[in-house]
């Protein structure tokens, strides 16, 4: 159970005020709901599979004590990634609604810090499929309320104030894994 709450969670702090959740704010002002929805749910699955599977595979090489560092490397990462922001591109259309949508989430979440820390959790967990579908689900959550709400939800919400508080968490949360993985309290 720690595994899909741990990841879901993770995705979940890693996707707001992210470069997927403006993109799909983006699209939603182009493209209908539904076309955008299906591209980022099979975008969403690859990403958090690739990432969830490279972590096992990691984990075959590395001992228990490292996969704990690799953690809270990753999530120091996604802390500072957090704090700098990026900005999105603006998609470019490229052959229909669905292929522009997939080919846009597929760009703003593949090497993005989520994935990261998704394959750094199925190191530490030694575990792939529960990994891949909490970061799924946590993704999605994310996501879905911004594709849905288009630019209507990126003025609503405090995107900028969520996205330091979840940065802020990410970097705690990395002190706390590399004291414990240290071995120092």
């Amino acid at each position: 159970m720690e595994p899909l709450v741990t990841a879901f969670a993770a995705a979940l702090l890693g996707g707001w005020a992210d470069k997927s959740q403006r993109v799909g704010a983006m699209l939603r002002e182009r493209y209908g709901t539904v076309t955008i929805l299906s591209a980022l749910a099979l975008t969403a699955a690859a990403n958090s599979l690739v990432a969830a599977y490279a972590g096992m595979a990691l984990r075959r090489e590395v001992t228990a004590g490292a996969a704990a560092l690799l953690l809270a490397v990753a999530l120091g990462f996604a802390g500072v990634a957090g704090l700098i922001g990026e900005a999105p591109k603006p998609p470019k259309p490229r052959g229909g609604g669905f292929l522009t949508s997939l080919v846009a989430f597929a760009r703003a979440g593949w090497g993005d810090k989520t994935q990261y820390v998704v394959a750094a959790l199925a190191a530490y967990y030694d575990t792939a499929f529960p990994v891949a579908a909490a970061a799924f689900a946590g993704t999605l959550v994310v996501v879905v309320p911004a594709a849905g709400g288009g630019d209507a939800f990126v003025r609503a919400v405090p995107m900028t104030a969520l996205r330091i508080l979840a940065a802020s968490l990410f970097l705690a949360t990395a002190a706390i894994v590399a004291v414990n993985a240290l071995r120092l309290v």
